[in-house]
């Protein structure tokens, strides 16, 4: 059984981790590949999700129980890897990054843009072309809260003393 009293916050460990792999997102739309950001997020993400992971569970049962269970840890950073792969497919369509994109989008669009009565609306994929941090945003909304998903529920699993 776990021991309650001494023991890191599994929610304070997936922030930090939540804003890591935001970070190496970011990161990663700066180089310069041929192959699309999204798509290499995708391959490079889940591993860098289950590193964090398992990380985190290492320092957990250090702290928690005195001692590492690596077969444990491991174990614990599978919930990462699928709660990554699922914000993926959730921000995949367009309807779940329409509301993190409307409330980013206009630090980016001007009001010029918006203002006009009769003008055309601007579409999601529209404002993502122009501005590829409104599309970044969205995915990174999904991704840290995955990670938080993930972390937690991977720390419940492994540090169990």
């Amino acid at each position: 059984m776990s021991n309650s009293d001494k023991g890191v916050n599994s929610v304070y460990s997936g922030v930090i981790a939540g804003t890591i792999l935001i970070t190496v997102l970011v990161c990663l739309t700066y180089l310069d590949t041929e192959m699309p950001v999204t798509q290499l997020a995708l391959y490079v993400l889940p591993v860098v999700g289950f590193v964090l992971s398992i990380s985190t569970n290492f320092i957990s049962q250090f702290i928690a129980c005195g001692t590492v269970d690596a077969g444990k840890a491991l174990v614990g950073g599978i919930p990462s890897i699928g709660a990554i792969l699922m914000a993926f497919f959730l921000a995949y369509f367009n309807n779940c990054r329409i509301p993190v994109a409307s409330v980013v989008a206009p630090f980016y669009v001007s009001k010029d843009a918006t203002a006009t009565c009769c003008s055309p609306t601007l579409l999601l994929e529209t404002v993502e072309k122009q501005y590829p941090a409104v599309e970044i945003a969205s995915y990174s909304f999904y991704l840290f809260v995955a990670m938080l998903f993930g972390t937690v529920i991977g720390s419940s699993m492994s540090v169990i003393c």
